[in-house]
């Protein structure tokens, strides 16, 4: 990271601060997430952490935790080693009948389903998180075929020696079990950021509803100069179509080749961006969790509830995409801020807030107002209320129940 583009120490330290929060809430693991705090603040955990800026990404088709070499032809169902035949990467095409190849199906170890001793893996486990279909029975099928697209999973066949096998929806290897995933995609992994931010409050702006006190909110500024540190400390992998809950964590840790501590990398990004900042009330926070019989510490999720208020509409009110925006946490001070998602600000902040008037748009402030009502009457938070995909904390651990204590 050059200079120029370098994060404060006291940017490090809440990120630090939060990452151990976000362990305590069970974000990341516990214990993980205290070494990599302590690292960051300085002090021995027997743990080194590298903050690294990615430059150059190299996808690979098999590695220890994934084995993804293999696709089929869309209409012959002949099944091919992409490793063996790189030209088929160029040019995804059947070399015996010219028709699309795509990727073969792949089995997903689930979290539920780990040994007890393991409750996270790492890229030093040499655990394969995804199964291609050659490790499934150990010899490469002839013909994969699907006879109803309508039912793709269970009309699933493979073709072995004019013998036709139906695949369970499960597998076991060794101690682990891994479920049925129709072809490998970008929903196998879910990555985690912990997203810490700074500003000069004398350098922001006050701005105030329209519509009379949102309850719960002490203050709300507008900074055009707002430090953001995204760091994605692990990932969850596994089965598609599993909750965030029952997937696997992993991360990028390494063993030392000399003695010495334990490494952990860490991918990182850091902006000035355009955002607003929003101070929640204490007492009236920690009232409203009293009353509904939850801890201190579920500050977290009061915290992480408000900001999803003031994020999940953002797309629709602006026009701009859901990734054009994100939310960091700033626990211990019971505050969180809303940015735009891009080096100088997008434009997409600054469109709902009147800077003349020192108010919030009218039309966004409804939206926030409105984000505590769910079409679906769920219990707790679902995709109809306040999960967005600009979440980058996978809209953990919601809960729209704090807005209504808070009076909304």
């Amino acid at each position: 990271m050059s200079a120029l583009a370098q994060p404060s120490r006291s940017l490090i330290l809440r990120l630090a601060d939060e990452i151990e929060r976000a362990g305590a809430q069970g974000l990341l693991p516990y214990g993980d997430a205290q070494r990599i705090a302590e690292a960051l603040r300085g002090r021995n955990s027997g743990l080194t952490v590298q903050l690294m800026v990615p430059i150059h990404i190299t996808l690979a088709l098999q590695s220890s935790l994934a084995d993804l070499r293999f696709a089929r032809c869309s209409e012959c169902g002949a099944v091919y080693n992409l490793t063996v035949n790189p030209h088929l990467l160029r040019r995804p095409r059947c070399d015996k009948c010219g028709r699309a190849l795509v990727p073969a199906p792949v089995w997903s170890i689930v979290a539920r389903n780990l040994p007890a001793s393991r409750r996270r893996l790492t890229t030093k486990t040499r655990i394969k998180i995804a199964l291609s279909i050659e490790e499934y029975r150990h010899t490469c099928p002839q013909t994969v075929k699907i006879s109803d697209r309508a039912r793709p999973i269970a009309t699933l066949e493979f073709n072995y020696g004019g013998q036709k096998h139906r695949p369970l929806a499960s597998v076991r290897r060794d101690r682990f079990i891994y479920w049925l995933s129709m072809m490998p995609s970008e929903g196998i992994t879910k990555p985690i950021s912990i997203i810490a931010f700074a500003y000069n409050r004398d350098r922001c702006i006050p701005v105030s509803p329209t519509m009379g006190s949102l309850k719960g909110i002490e203050e709300i500024l507008f900074c055009r100069n707002l430090e953001v540190l995204q760091a994605t400390v692990a990932y969850k992998a596994g089965h598609y179509r599993t909750a965030t809950r029952a997937r696997v964590t992993v991360m990028d840790m390494l063993t030392p080749v000399l003695v010495g501590a334990e490494s952990v990398r860490i991918c990182v990004r850091y902006i000035r961006t355009q955002g607003i900042v929003v101070r929640a009330d204490k007492n009236l926070v920690r009232r409203a969790l009293q009353s509904l019989s939850l801890s201190r510490g579920s500050e977290w999720v009061a915290v992480h509830t408000l900001s999803h208020a003031f994020l999940v509409s953002l797309p629709q009110i602006t026009g701009l995409e859901g990734r054009d925006f994100g939310e960091a946490l700033n626990t211990h001070g019971l505050e969180f801020a809303i940015y735009d998602n891009a080096m100088g600000g997008l434009g997409g902040i600054e469109g709902v807030v009147d800077i003349g008037a020192r108010t919030l748009d009218p039309n966004y402030e409804i939206r926030i107002r409105e984000s505590v009502n769910c079409p679906l009457a769920c219990t707790r938070a679902c995709k109809a209320c306040l999960y967005t995909d600009s979440c980058y904390m996978l809209n953990w651990r919601l809960d729209r129940r704090v807005l209504r204590a808070l009076g909304w």
